[in-house]
């Protein structure tokens, strides 16, 4: 930095000069300043970590869109107070990498098309995924055919959204995203007999950003409730002592945890124990044995119909 100070003061003194314009050695010697600041700016990696930390509002959440419609970011930047998003701005990828030096944005937008530039937006988007995997990407492109769908879903985008798209169309697209986001931050109680099963769930959920509680001994599930006050509980419905049909109906009764959302583990799918579960006000039933992906598939539906409502 300091040498790159130099010249920028070099640089200012040339303009500073009192002749009424740069003479013609003045204008070699700017050239070659000029050409040597940009060098060393080049050099700093890290030049842009010294960037003014952002200052947001508790309830903003960080977007960044990398787009070079200019007519696009103008009116996202003024629409997305209305969706409490600050949104910072790339108008290429070069300046995108740039951005993320020292940003972490809760979301990213990504267009897959720049010009004066033969690097594909596809490239940036398997980066992202491979630097920052827990950041949801909503890949927003005016290509839309099935095989292009097909490459940006392989590569690890969250969503995807045909321009022409209105900012509205944008940041309620993002909002799922991030909404899904804060789903994975849950807090999970899971009640089974089986320390075997839980053990499995444990090492399955908790790479995914869920905070997982289990418990093999149902007579403790009061105590534990309400230590953990989780925000999904997991229920065994066959097990000693208390069985998970009792167990939902005493938390459903309660009016601090009647709207706990609940799902049922089971062997059995025979129509009445489905009855009976979703009877006591159940809000998913999941046949044994479990499928990791089918589990967090539902969860996240369960919680972007809650938000919906």
């Amino acid at each position: 930095m300091p040498q790159a100070a130099e010249f920028a003061r070099q640089i200012e003194h040339t303009f500073k000069t009192p002749t009424a314009a740069v003479q013609s050695q003045e204008a070699v010697q700017l050239k070659s300043l000029l050409g040597q600041l940009r060098q060393v700016m080049q050099q700093l990696p890290t030049f842009a970590t010294t960037s003014p930390t952002l200052v947001l509002k508790s309830s903003d959440r960080l977007v960044l869109l990398i787009d070079d419609d200019t007519d696009l970011i103008e009116r996202m930047q003024a629409n997305a107070p209305n969706w409490s998003i600050h949104l910072e701005t790339a108008t290429d990828l070069t300046l995108a990498r740039q951005r993320l030096q020292y940003l972490t944005p809760d979301a990213i937008v990504l267009d897959l098309t720049f010009p004066n530039t033969t690097e594909s937006g596809l490239t940036m988007l398997a980066q992202l995924k491979h630097q920052f995997p827990t950041i949801p990407v909503l890949v927003l492109t005016g290509l839309g055919d099935l095989t292009k769908r097909l490459e940006v879903t392989r590569l690890g985008a969250n969503a995807f959204l045909q321009k022409p798209a209105m900012p509205n169309e944008v940041f309620q697209a993002v909002s799922q995203l991030l909404y899904r986001v804060d789903a994975i931050n849950a807090r999970l109680l899971i009640v089974d007999d089986d320390p075997v099963l839980l053990s499995l769930l444990q090492t399955q959920l908790q790479p995914w950003g869920f905070q997982v509680t289990t418990l093999a001994d149902s007579s403790q599930f009061w105590q534990v409730l309400e230590v953990t006050t989780p925000d999904l509980l997991l229920l065994d419905v066959a097990m000693p002592m208390f069985s998970g049909i009792e167990l939902c109906q005493v938390v459903k009764s309660d009016p601090r945890w009647s709207r706990l959302p609940v799902f049922f583990f089971s062997a059995h799918a025979d129509a009445d124990t489905l009855h009976r579960a979703l009877a006591v006000g159940a809000d998913d039933y999941i046949l044994k044995p479990i499928v990791e992906a089918d589990l967090m598939q539902r969860i996240l539906n369960l919680n972007s119909c809650r938000h919906l409502k």
